[in-house]
Formats: C-alpha cells, sequence, structure tokens
C-alpha cells in the first residue's frame, strides 16, 4: 500500500529551502497568507489570551477578516507601513509584499505570500517563518485538522483548519527557489498598494 504522506515530501523540502533563504529555523507551508496569519493570531491568542490586535487601516482585507475569525477585537493604526508590519501585541507579522533573504525577523511568526502578484509568484500559498519549535509543530499539525505530521486521524486531539500547501505548488516553488539560491538572486523590493481604509468599510467588532 503506497503511503499518501509521501506526495507532501515535496512540500517538506520546500520548507527547508525556504527556511534556508530566509534565515529562519522553521518554515511551515500553507495555502495562503491569510491562514498563515489566521493560524499564528490563533496560537498567539490562546498561549497569550490576548483580546484585541492593532492592525494598520490600510491592508489586505483577509488579515482584517483572520483577525476577527480568531476572536480578536481590532484597533487602528493610521500610520503609514513599508514592506511589512508587525500585528502589535502579538509576534506576527504580515510580510506578504516582502520576500528576501533576511526576511525573518527573530522572535516572530513572519507570515508569507507566494499569490501571483508577489515576489514568489506561484499562484497560491504561504508560510510562517518561526525559530520557535513548539509553534511550528503546533502550525504542522492545525494546518492539517489538528493532526501531526504522520499521524493516524485518531491523533487528532484539537480544534483546527485544513490548509495545507498542495504538492504541485510546493514543487514549483522548490524549482524558483533553487534557481534564486543559485544564482544569489534577491527579489526586487516592491510597493505598497493604495488599500482601502478598512477602518471606514467594516466597524464590526472593530473598536
Amino acid at each position: 500500500m503506497k503511503d499518501p504522506r509521501r506526495a507532501y515530501h515535496v512540500v517538506d523540502e520546500f520548507e527547508a529551502e525556504l527556511a534556508d533563504y530566509c534565515d529562519s529555523a522553521y518554515a511551515i507551508a500553507v495555502n495562503s497568507c491569510t491562514n498563515a496569519i489566521t493560524l499564528s493570531l490563533s496560537y498567539e491568542g490562546a498561549l497569550h489570551d490576548y483580546l484585541d490586535v492593532t492592525l494598520p487601516t490600510r491592508t489586505y482585507v483577509g488579515v482584517l477578516q483572520a483577525a476577527l475569525n480568531t476572536g480578536y477585537m481590532v484597533r487602528w493604526d493610521p500610520n503609514p507601513w513599508v514592506d511589512w508590519y508587525r500585528l502589535w501585541p502579538t509576534r506576527v507579522i504580515d510580510s506578504a509584499r516582502c520576500l528576501t533573504p533576511d526576511s525573518y525577523r527573530t522572535g516572530t511568526f513572519t507570515c508569507l505570500s507566494f499569490h501571483v502578484a508577489k515576489q514568489l509568484p506561484l499562484g497560491r500559498g504561504g508560510a510562517i517563518l518561526t525559530d520557535d519549535l513548539e509553534a511550528a509543530e503546533w502550525f504542522r499539525a492545525a494546518r492539517m485538522d489538528g493532526r501531526p505530521p504522520s499521524q493516524p486521524i485518531e491523533a487528532t486531539v484539537f480544534p483546527a483548519w485544513h490548509c495545507p500547501m498542495p504538492p504541485d505548488v510546493a514543487a514549483r516553488g522548490l524549482d524558483v527557489l533553487s534557481r534564486w539560491n543559485d544564482r544569489g538572486y534577491q527579489p526586487p523590493p516592491m510597493g505598497i498598494e493604495d488599500y482601502p481604509d478598512l477602518s471606514q468599510l467594516l466597524r464590526v467588532r472593530a473598536l
């Protein structure tokens, strides 16, 4: 009988290459940056009992939805940001628009996007960079219905999500990253989109 987990070995390889490229201890690949932020906020909220989180007024609406869907009250920061920003008081960083060899910020959960408009344009996908082994293990289980990697379904022990990175996306990412490393490539910086002011568009459960 074939091991169904074998198809995901390429995801493991992509995570290893990504962590090496961004200089983090671990990379956990998921199917979108929004879900990377959702998992990270959920972990932080449960660990620290955070009740609210501060977001910039102008950012992607999926970040707001991730905060609302994980039970946070939202506070607004009107200040502009460049490349990335932190979702205070959590350790979560939205780095969807910034992927460079030094993308990882020590001690954080740095969330990346591989949307077609981003610097690693795989069409879909995202990842969490971290140096926290306990958190990395939790993320790997939480993205697969609460089941630790390679464990039977009976091992599911907590409410979770189903948002793994598809193997074909990981394979494309592995190919692109290998060529970046071979050439010493550094993606060009990306400008910040003119995001709408979310504080004026959606007020439900927000302060």
